[in-house]
């Protein structure tokens, strides 16, 4: 990489970067970016990226899809002291659905993954990366192909590969990768094959694995002195689609979609000590979580799209102590395949994500102690109106090319011409509405407005 301008005015620095490199072909190329001061957004787009918090609280972020289909090769750095991201090198290889997981020598490994967004080329490759270098070399190679596989840096040192898919088949393999050495060895099998499954290490150093595509209600514990893994206690509801996270005492907070749609709001906690799931307090949102982060209190902070269909983001906060739920700020942005970084500051970046074919590379920060999210401005509805077959959208925030939706449902949208920012009309969308139908404008950044319901009366 190579620093070719450096400015500062008015508070403000602007950084001119421009990144030479060889593609695979050998061709030379050249990206360049400007960075402003503030928190910022990524140099490029991307979702199903990995986020890695280094020892120093920078956050390195690397490969993930670019718009269309293929993986990204390229590498950025956010600084929490600067409030900056810098593009820092290069992956060996374009990874999309891979693991990274920091080494105890401060070196990042990189796992497995698909090239592309079919999953068509998967990897088995795994490559170093030093932050302080900005570079990126191969070390050995897994036994078999993964994507949608976890990595889980165990208490002695070692990286635990486990599951995933080769592209046909769920795979119940694990491996162990011995940063000594750089090789791999085989270490057992998992006692259902998984992929897009959850792993968690344990206090007491053991490895449990949770959910994975399909409706499951099963977990299993991976013993690292015995290189085995043993079934334990199984959910209390089916679910599918499940994230989980290690509480402060101990205990993991599982959530996930379930068959009954009547138990959509629950959620389940996992006790180490017996090995059995029971549920806890019932969620605030039906279903729906993208993220679920620990908060510097204790608290664990969800995010993401509730299923309900209308687009409605959420936020959520869990008490342990309590065992309750309760709303909190909700994202900005729309978005999917984002990452959620807990800093060392205690607050949450989120980076990236996509939505409907639009790649993102805006970020969001939740102030942990505020309970607030800060990060793109959201459009705002003052009011609604209907005229024959058109809707009629005021507010302020509206941008080129914004759009009505209705229950989620996009509708054929033109901004106004005399005040664009302020009104949208809807071309056709009056025609189904109906009273209680949830209207929101959602701008292509991405960025949506609360909702607001259609009332005739008012």
């Amino acid at each position: 990489m190579r620093i070719n301008h450096i400015k500062r005015a008015s508070g403000l620095a602007l950084l001119v970067l421009a990144v030479f490199s060889v593609g695979r072909n050998g061709e030379a190329y050249i990206r360049a970016a400007q960075i402003s001061g503030s928190i910022g957004n990524l140099n490029e787009p991307r979702y199903y990226h990995t986020a890695t918090m280094l020892d120093d609280g920078r956050v390195l972020i690397a490969g993930g899809l670019a718009s269309g289909f293929s993986a990204k090769f390229s590498v950025e750095l956010y600084d929490p002291a600067e409030r900056e991201w810098l593009f820092s090198g290069f992956l060996l290889s374009a990874r999309v659905s891979h693991t990274a997981t920091l080494l105890p020598d401060g070196k990042v490994l990189f796992v497995g993954g698909s090239s592309d967004s079919f999953g068509d080329f998967q990897l088995k490759t795994s490559e170093l990366y030093d932050p302080a270098t900005g570079k990126s070399t191969a070390t050995g190679s897994l036994r078999t192909y993964r994507v949608f596989h976890t990595a889980t840096l165990l208490n002695n040192g070692k990286v635990l590969i486990a599951g995933g898919s080769d592209g046909f088949n769920s795979s119940s393999s694990t491996e162990l990768y011995d940063p000594s050495t750089g090789q791999w060895s085989d270490s057992g099998s998992l006692v259902n094959p998984r992929w897009g499954h959850t792993a968690i290490l344990l206090g007491d150093g053991k490895v449990l694995f949770v959910g994975g595509v399909g409706v499951d209600t099963s977990a299993e514990l991976y013993d690292p002195e015995t290189e085995r893994c043993r079934k334990t206690g199984s959910f209390v509801v089916g679910r599918y689609s499940t994230t989980a996270t290690l509480l402060e005492n101990g205990k993991v907070l599982m959530v996930g979609r379930t068959v009954d749609q009547s138990l959509m709001n629950t959620a389940e906690l996992y006790d180490p000590a017996s090995g059995t799931w029971r549920l806890t307090g019932n969620r605030s949102v039906v279903c729906g979580v993208s993220t679920m982060t620990l908060l510097p209190n204790g608290n664990v902070l969800a995010t993401g799209l509730s299923c309900t269909g209308n687009l409605n983001l959420f936020g959520e906060l869990y008490d342990p102590d309590s065992e309750t739920w309760s709303t909190t700020d909700r994202l900005r942005v729309v978005r999917e395949g984002y990452s959620a970084t807990r800093l060392l500051d205690g607050n949450i970046l989120v980076a990236g994500g996509g939505f409907r074919g639009t790649v993102l590379n805006t970020t969001e920060l939740y102030d942990s102690a505020r309970g607030t999210w800060s990060g793109p401005a959201i459009p705002i509805i003052t009011g609604l109106s209907i005229s024959g077959k058109k809707l009629f959208v005021v507010g302020q925030g509206f941008a080129p090319g914004a759009v009505i939706l209705v229950n989620g449902a996009e509708q054929r949208t033109r901004n106004q011409d005399e005040q664009p920012e302020s009104g949208l009309v809807g071309k056709s969308a009056a025609k189904r509405i109906k009273l209680g139908d949830k209207i929101d404008v959602l701008n292509p950044s991405g960025a949506i407005s609360d909702q607001f319901t259609f009332d005739p009366e008012k």
